[in-house]
């Protein structure tokens, strides 16, 4: 069960005489750390759902005491940074799932990171400077080997459409 229960909706509420509730998204996990020591101290030992309630507020404060250098909710929503892993995870989708993820295909992790860059590249609009800098890699590569270049163009259009997710 979410702590949620621990806190009655008034308690979210500033108190009389403090100058600003203690929030996680003011940068203040050490005061919340503060008002959870104080709330599960004022629960009694004994009695129906006090367990519970004690048992949700010390999990709440464990997990938050292990993340304190972590929680900078207010400082990251000042600089209008997300906190959450929605826009990473909708990435994740739009790059690789879309190339990825479909009926009977099966990837190893080596292939699947290659393509996970090529998507990136793609995605990025860095195909040409992508190019430009395999090619000069290659050339490079022939000059010191005295050997000749092994990627031509059709290799390189191959290389697009199967980032693109075309065969």
């Amino acid at each position: 069960m979410p702590p949620g229960p621990c806190f009655p909706r008034e308690a979210t509420k500033p108190r009389p005489g403090s100058t600003s509730r203690r929030s996680l998204f003011d940068d203040d996990a050490e005061g919340v750390l503060e008002e959870l020591d104080r709330r599960r101290a004022v629960v009694a030992k004994t009695g129906p759902g006090t367990k519970s309630k004690r048992d949700r507020l010390e999990a709440s404060r464990n997990y938050i005491a292990k993340r304190v250098a972590h929680i900078r909710y207010g400082s990251l929503r000042r600089r209008d940074l997300v906190i959450g892993s929605g826009v990473v995870e909708g990435a994740i989708k739009f790059v690789l799932a879309k190339r990825c993820d479909h009926g009977g295909m099966r990837w190893i992790k080596e292939r699947v990171q290659a393509v996970a860059q090529l998507r990136c590249i793609v995605v990025n609009g860095d195909w040409k400077a992508f190019e430009r800098f395999v090619h000069e890699r290659q050339r490079l590569a022939a000059v010191l080997n005295a050997a000749p270049s092994r990627i031509q163009q059709p290799q390189a259009d191959e290389l697009r459409h199967a980032a693109r997710g075309r065969t």
